[in-house]
């Protein structure tokens, strides 16, 4: 298995990043984006929330981050099609926060070619509100975690330092 995460930029370019059939597509969006979506040839899942930590007002908007519907309706999506994929590309606006928090979050339960620690690594920005929305969704399935989690620095009830992005901000 192999996990993809990237930007929508390099999702929508073919000569960046090819997609083959079978591949798992998970595409993430903030709510009311239109933007086009590039045919996937596989099973795909676009789902739509903020990249945000907590609630934030701004003006008039509320900004709100993911729920535990949508961790529920990734862990469910991967569920069904993991046995019949090679490969997970995420993607979200700039590939750094939302669907590297997807990824990370997933790692804890599936193997995904990389470990949690690695995603991390890689992902220092990743959103961990949306790592914890998978993880609640996987502990309610009673997922039992691939690999020790990570190794400390930053458990489920720390703070998310360095890992959200304010309204206005893209991702």
């Amino acid at each position: 298995m192999e996990v993809v995460v990237v930007s929508r930029q390099m999702f929508a370019d073919p000569e960046y990043l090819p997609l083959f059939d079978g591949d798992m597509i998970i595409s993430i969006m903030s709510p009311g984006d239109t933007h086009p979506r590039p045919k996937a040839k596989g099973p795909r899942l676009d789902i739509q929330f903020w990249d945000v930590t907590e609630e934030i007002m701004d003006g008039e908007k509320l900004w709100r981050p993911i729920d535990d519907y949508h961790g529920m309706m990734i862990v469910t999506f991967v569920e069904e099609h993991i046995h019949f994929t090679n490969r997970i590309v995420i993607h979200c606006e700039a590939g750094v926060s939302r669907s590297a928090g997807v990824a990370v979050g997933l790692s804890r339960y599936f193997d995904l070619g990389m470990t949690e620690n690695e995603l991390r690594d890689r992902f220092p920005h990743f959103n961990l509100t949306v790592a914890q929305k998978i993880w609640k969704a996987c502990e309610e399935r009673n997922y039992v975690p691939v690999a020790p989690s990570y190794n400390g620095i930053m458990s489920d009830s720390e703070s998310e330092d360095g890992c959200s992005i304010q309204p206005g901000a893209s991702n």
